[in-house]
């Protein structure tokens, strides 16, 4: 991904792209596995609910994408048996503090690896969604307890929160 070396100015963190999947061009500077290829886009605000719902298990996409003069972001796309995660970060635009997204985008992409791996050892299934700054986070334990709440990755990521925090340090997690 020498696009995100380019924009960002640091090269991009171990841990967030499979290392058995072959990367496909899906327009701009956005990449994916052959099944995101194959299925529909989910690039603007509208597609959040059918990615959740619709999106095809082995979809996988990473990069950047953008349409009008401010309405760019950074994607990351994930659908496996055990998760499903749309991320959806601001980044670009003709008004916006390119510098200061960089920072925060590397940030969170230094954070996202870790906080999925314990994610994946603590939990049954979780739904992983910031679209803009918006997001939603839930979590269902091995014991089938849940933890649901609104959210911000980039909020997240900057105060280091693990998966252990959400549920409360010791694994579990109460109902909200």
């Amino acid at each position: 991904m020498a696009s995100y070396a380019e924009r960002i100015g640091q090269p991009m963190p171990h841990g967030l792209i499979p290392t058995d999947l072959e990367m496909q061009w899906m327009g701009q500077l956005l990449f994916g596995s052959g099944v995101a290829l194959e299925d529909r886009p989910y690039r603007v605000q509208p597609d959040v609910d059918d990615f959740l719902r619709e999106a095809l298990e082995g979809h996988f996409a990473i990069g950047f994408w953008g349409h009008g003069i401010q309405s760019h972001a950074f994607y990351i796309q994930r659908v496996e048996p055990w998760c499903r995660i749309y991320l959806r970060i601001p980044y670009g635009g003709i008004y916006s503090d390119h510098q200061a997204q960089a920072i925060e985008l590397h940030r969170l992409l230094l954070w996202l690896p870790e906080f999925l791996r314990e994610a994946r050892s603590q939990c049954r299934h979780l739904k992983l969604v910031d679209s803009m700054g918006d997001g939603q986070l839930r979590a269902e334990n091995d014991d089938g307890e849940i933890f649901e709440c609104h959210y911000n990755a980039i909020k997240m990521a900057s105060k280091l929160n693990r998966m252990s925090d959400l549920f409360g340090g010791n694994g579990t997690a109460p109902t909200r």
